[in-house]
């Protein structure tokens, strides 16, 4: 594989990493050391107050010379507005209508080219409405210029044929997936906590990405109100493969936003239930032609750490936050800090703390990303506290 720089318009072959784009001097430099070194002999450090690279033996890493992880995937996902045309009664974001804050179009720009100068090609977009947003039309250009892809969430009222056009053509069919909020396969069930002509929107939608061979994704929250039973989850994942959907999300309400309101949250018996209903169909594998997606319904013994925690960096109009679902409890850094949190050892130990906190739950069953929003400022606290505590090592002693 060839990586590009665009400082020295140099090229040179990467064999040990999955890494794509244009990158910037430091880390070519960087690639280029490892590329030649002797794995057993040295390793390569980032200093990221001082923006320098250098060599360190083994043995002698200060502590402001983190190690750069290259080898884990980074995520990018984007909360680009809190503008909504819908108040679902569980939505974790209180959103605000036609107000509310959106990210300053100029500062997301420098954060889309950074994270493609790093190496990563396909972005997450979400909201509120991120159709909504003032500047959609250019940060699809812009997404297409970078030659990258997008997965998109949507509540699909405004997903029409000209503007479904205008994406498909600005990125030259580099649409990983678009995910539609559809809680029910009843209109009546699905309208009544999202709003009434939602179904019919979302389904209207879903059909017109279908026409366009878009990747489809679908996503149901489950309630105590909502598809608990064997029944209703069945009849609900054959109405999604009767439209065409390559995945179906079974999510749970995060106490977040207008989600805080406990009647709306699942029981553990319930969680234990709809584990047992979708285990007996075998509905966790792939082989029936369409994925099933339901993270909180199963156990955590058969999980791995979390693939958001350490690999996903969330912008949203306030910052930085470490999971798009921690948006408002706990913020990372600024704007101005992300390409030094990209390059910084935080996101590999923020890969531990999610594997050792999701470990010290497993005589609970199930680990959800409630659970998470709730307990991690305090695991993250560990550290800040106790330079010694090794979130790996706890890990790996549980």
């Amino acid at each position: 594989m060839a990586i590009f720089n665009n400082q020295f318009k140099k090229k040179i072959k990467i064999s040990m990493f999955k890494f794509n784009g244009w990158i910037d001097s430091k880390i070519f430099k960087l690639l280029e050391a490892l590329e030649n070194r002797k794995p057993e002999k040295k390793r390569f450090y980032l200093r990221p107050d001082e923006g320098k690279v250098q060599f360190i033996p083994q043995g002698q890493r200060g502590a402001n010379f983190p190690q750069i992880n290259l080898r884990m995937e980074r995520y990018l996902t984007l909360m680009i507005t809190e503008k909504c045309n819908l108040r679902c009664a569980y939505c974790l974001r209180d959103t605000q209508g036609g107000k509310g804050k959106e990210i300053p179009f100029p500062i997301l720009k420098r954060i889309l080219l950074s994270a493609h100068r790093f190496g990563i090609k396909s972005f997450s977009i979400t909201g509120g409405e991120p159709l909504m947003y003032s500047h959609w039309e250019e940060l699809i250009k812009l997404i297409g210029f970078l030659k990258s892809s997008v997965f998109v969430e949507t509540n699909g009222s405004f997903l029409k044929e000209d503007n479904l056009k205008f994406l498909e053509n600005t990125l030259e069919n580099r649409i990983d997936k678009v995910l539609i909020s559809l809680d029910n396969y009843k209109a009546e069930a699905n309208d009544r906590f999202r709003g009434q002509g939602t179904f019919s929107s979302a389904v209207k939608a879903i059909e017109l990405l279908h026409s366009h061979n878009i990747p489809i994704e679908i996503n149901a929250i489950l309630t105590p109100f909502n598809l608990t039973e064997e029944k209703e989850i069945l009849n609900y994942i054959k109405f999604g493969k009767e439209l065409g959907v390559e995945e179906i999300v079974l999510g749970e309400v995060v106490g977040l936003g207008r989600g805080k309101n406990s009647k709306f949250l699942l029981t553990e018996n319930q969680r234990r239930q709809i584990s047992q209903i979708l285990s007996k169909y075998n509905y966790f594998r792939e082989e029936r032609g369409v994925k099933i997606r339901c993270g909180p319904f199963q156990e955590v013994v058969n999980l791995q750490p979390c693939y958001r925690l350490g690999r996903e960096i969330a912008v949203s109009p306030y910052g930085l936050h470490p999971c798009i679902f921690n948006i408002d409890t706990l913020k990372i850094g600024d704007f101005e800090d992300f390409e030094k949190l990209l390059y910084s050892e935080f996101l590999n130990s923020l890969y531990w703390v999610g594997a050792a906190m999701q470990e010290s739950f497993k005589k609970q069953v199930f680990f959800s990303c409630s659970k998470c929003v709730e307990y991690l400022p305090h695991w993250l606290s560990l550290i800040k506290k106790d330079t010694s505590f090794n979130p790996k090592q706890n890990y790996e002693k549980n």
